[in-house]
């Protein structure tokens, strides 16, 4: 389970530095990746809130049309998941470093 983490977080780290966007295709030649994780794009992610919302109705399209749902993907999914609570809990250490809201009785975290 260690090893197919370790995998994914490093296709993850390769993608991100590697990405191509997806936004100049046409929808029927989007990946399966784009159709479940368009806000990985950064074509996509550079987008104003209503193109963005023209592009998710047309990736919603688009997996009908495939009839598509995304399962292949469900480990990468929790795998973000998973670092944006690593993140989240960096955060609150970083931001509250004490447990008890009183500094003089303060317990680390």
């Amino acid at each position: 389970m260690k090893t197919l983490t370790t995998l994914l977080l490093a296709l993850l780290i390769f993608g991100c530095a590697f990405n191509i966007s997806e936004i100049g295709r046409s929808q029927a030649a989007y990946s399966n990746f784009f159709l479940c994780f368009p806000n990985t794009d950064i074509g996509f992610s550079k987008l104003h809130a209503e193109e963005q919302l023209i592009i998710m109705k047309g990736i919603a399209n688009e997996k009908r049309i495939r009839n598509f749902n995304c399962d292949e993907f469900s480990n990468f999914a929790s795998t973000i998941k998973n670092v944006d609570d690593i993140n989240k809990e960096i955060l609150m250490d970083k931001s509250q470093p004490c447990r008890r809201p009183n500094l003089n009785n303060c317990e680390a975290r």
